[in-house]
């Protein structure tokens, strides 16, 4: 039966799928970098075979399940069918949102996803094989009651799963790679001088020193801060949790933050403009707790971070929270870092320690006009180097709601994982010369993983 064009869209082949995508990261990868047209064995390598090597490693992680239920029958699901079924494997059940047209089009026994979930037992997993809605099929079956312990999908964790499984002696290769991706000169790893190159050097040195898991950890440095400078100063904790379907999601204040403990940026925001999904919720939260955020960009201080579900009172200053983040450098405070407007478009502003505007910004625009002077700026210098003594470098982060309080956010070691944008570029020199000579808080080894 020939195919409709959408049909045959969503059912092609996947090594067709792979070829294209490996064209389209390689013609992305020449547009980004500086150097164009220069290509190497190792970024062929990358661009043109990455796609093969998630599969491979998701069917092998895929092999070690005992009762898959395969949840999307297009092309990565037809791909692994075969493949499983090659190997011995059997599959319960093959459900899709789109099944008569799945059945139709393969000849294979498909049925709808509501029946497949109601058909299931507590040692079923479901496996989603679409990529490109992984997360809006975990949100689905979630709402339909099935456990995330249950739910295996073809997302971001499978590729921090196979990066964990890359040779050490690659990496610096990768994210020399990942810089120039982003329009950055070549980075220098092995004789470190502009800013970019002290915290790439520094992120890609595993084992990392115990005090920079510690710190990198959003749990456990709330004692660390605690024992240094009192509790007064943390943002009160309402509960933590080991696994998404542990939340009482039905219990939760109205107003609250949900955060990941071991990585950045996984945050859900709970207030009257975004009400609490629970299955949403528990979908991004069940996600995040199956990453391991150190292989996204091989800042390996997050690498041993046993992953929590955080849950903490949500800060209030009208429309907009400030972020007031303390630049360090050999425990000294120099900059600061001002961040406004989330909601409308991120703007920035360094400021020096007597809040003069200075003339440099990374990968923001910067904010127009002056920022007013922090009340509690003396307090916030002074408790950032309480925290910042004995480290190279790091960024303490502190936000001052409405009600005149002053909190802790966090201790950053890596910013903008070494790929700030920094502007003007001769910044990027000359805070990396406050870094130098280039010292660890304290020994931390080669990359071995």
């Amino acid at each position: 039966m020939a195919l409709g064009m959408r049909e045959r869209d969503v059912y092609m082949d996947f090594e067709e799928i792979c070829a294209m995508d490996g064209e389209r990261l390689a013609a992305q990868r020449r547009s980004a970098s500086p150097d164009g047209q220069k290509k190497t064995a190792e970024t062929d390598f990358w661009e043109e075979n990455i796609g093969k090597a998630l599969y491979e490693f998701f069917l092998d992680t895929v092999k070690q399940v005992e009762h898959p239920v395969l949840m999307g029958f297009g092309m990565y699901g037809q791909k692994l069918f075969r493949d499983l079924t090659a190997a011995g494997r059997k599959v319960v059940a093959i459900c899709d949102n789109h099944w008569e047209t799945a059945a139709r089009c393969t000849g294979e026994t498909v049925v709808p996803v509501e029946q497949a979930v109601a058909a299931s037992g507590p040692e079923t997993t479901f496996v989603i094989t679409a990529q490109r809605y992984a997360m809006e099929m975990k949100v689905q079956i979630a709402r339909l009651g099935v456990p995330m312990a249950r739910i295996l999908a073809f997302d971001e964790s499978v590729v921090m799963g196979y990066h964990a499984c890359l040779p050490g002696a690659v990496v610096p290769q990768i994210v020399t790679m990942m810089a120039q991706a982003a329009g950055l000169p070549r980075p220098d790893l092995v004789h470190p001088k502009t800013y970019n190159d002290h915290i790439l050097h520094d992120m890609i040195q595993y084992p990392q020193p115990p005090l920079f898991t510690l710190l990198a950890d959003k749990y456990r440095v709330r004692d660390w801060v605690a024992e240094r400078i009192g509790a007064s100063y943390l943002v009160p904790l309402i509960g933590v949790w080991e696994t998404a379907d542990d939340v009482p999601y039905d219990e939760l204040p109205a107003r609250c933050v949900l955060k990941a403990n071991h990585g950045s940026g996984w945050n859900i925001i709970v207030d009257e403009e975004h009400p609490l999904d629970a299955a949403e919720a528990k979908a991004k939260l069940g996600t995040w707790l199956r990453t391991n955020f150190a292989y996204e960009c091989f800042e390996m201080q997050y690498r041993d971070i046993p992953p929590r579900i955080l849950c903490e009172e949500y800060l209030e200053n009208g429309e907009d929270i400030y972020d007031y983040k303390v630049f360090c450098f050999h425990g000294e405070p120099v900059y600061v870092m001002f961040l406004c407007n989330r909601k409308k478009g991120l703007e920035m502003a360094f400021y020096d320690l007597e809040w003069h505007k200075m003339p440099f910004v990374y990968s923001y625009p910067q904010v127009r006009g002056d920022v007013p002077r922090p009340a509690r700026l003396g307090e916030m210098l002074g408790l950032s180097r309480k925290l910042a003594q004995g480290l190279a470098h790091v960024r303490v982060d502190w936000y001052l709601p409405s009600d005149g309080s002053l909190r802790f956010g966090e201790m950053t070691l890596t910013s903008c994982a070494g790929f700030a944008q920094w502007r003007p570029a001769e910044w990027d020199a000359r805070l990396g010369a406050l870094i130098a000579p280039y010292e660890r808080s304290s020994s931390g080894g080669g990359h071995d993983k």
